[in-house]
C-alpha cells in the first residue's frame, strides 16, 4: 500500500497495489490513424506527385499517433480505476462508475461513466520529496472496449461485479436544451 498526502495534510488517499494494467489495443489505436495517414499524405500528394514521399510522410503521422495513444491505460484495483496516462492520470472509485450505452446511428457502445473522478497533482521542492495531492475534476466517459472487447467477463467486470456496480447499460438522459 502506498498512501499520499495532500499539501493542506487534513487528506489522505490510500490505494492498493494495481491488480490489473490494460493498455489500449492495437487496432483502434490504429484506425484512426490510418485516418490521419490518407488525410496528411493527400494535400503532398497532389502538390508535389511523389507517391513514396506523401505515403511515407503519411505512415509516419500514422505510427506517431498510434503509439502515442497506446500510453494511456487502464489500472484495475480494489478501490476502483485508475486511468493513467496524458497529465499525471485520474482515480475513480467503483461505487461512482456506472454503465452507459450509446448510440450512434445503427451501432451502439458501451462507456463507462465516472460521475466523480479525482486528478493526482505533484509538486515538488528542491529541499523535500514530492507531494501529492487528490483534487476533483468533472466527469469522464472512458470508452473502455478500447482497452478490452469482452470487458464484461474480464478483469474489470469482475472488480465491478464484486463491488456491487451493475453491469446493465442504462441509456443517457438527453440534455438539457439551452434557451
Amino acid at each position: 500500500m502506498r498512501s499520499n498526502r495532500s499539501r493542506a495534510g487534513r487528506e489522505r488517499v490510500t490505494l492498493s497495489q494495481v491488480k490489473n494494467v490494460l493498455r489500449v489495443r492495437w487496432l483502434p489505436a490504429l484506425w484512426p490513424c490510418v485516418g490521419i495517414a490518407l488525410i496528411a499524405a493527400a494535400p503532398h500528394y497532389f502538390s508535389s506527385g511523389a507517391v513514396l514521399q506523401s505515403l511515407l510522410f503519411g505512415v509516419s503521422l500514422g505510427v506517431a499517433g498510434a503509439v502515442g495513444s497506446r500510453r494511456s491505460s487502464v489500472a484495475v484495483m480494489d478501490e476502483g480505476l485508475f486511468v493513467g496516462g496524458g497529465y499525471g492520470g485520474f482515480f475513480c472509485r467503483w461505487s461512482e462508475i456506472a454503465v452507459e450505452r450509446r448510440q450512434f446511428g445503427p451501432f451502439s457502445r458501451d462507456l463507462l461513466r465516472l460521475r466523480e473522478p479525482v486528478r493526482r497533482y505533484t509538486r515538488g521542492n528542491a529541499s523535500g520529496p514530492p507531494e501529492f495531492s487528490w483534487r476533483p475534476i468533472s466527469s469522464r466517459r472512458l470508452y473502455i472496449r478500447r482497452y478490452d472487447t469482452y470487458w464484461r467477463t474480464g478483469p474489470i467486470g469482475a472488480a465491478m461485479t464484486a463491488h456491487g456496480v451493475s453491469l446493465v447499460a442504462i441509456t443517457p438522459s438527453p440534455s438539457p436544451a439551452v434557451n
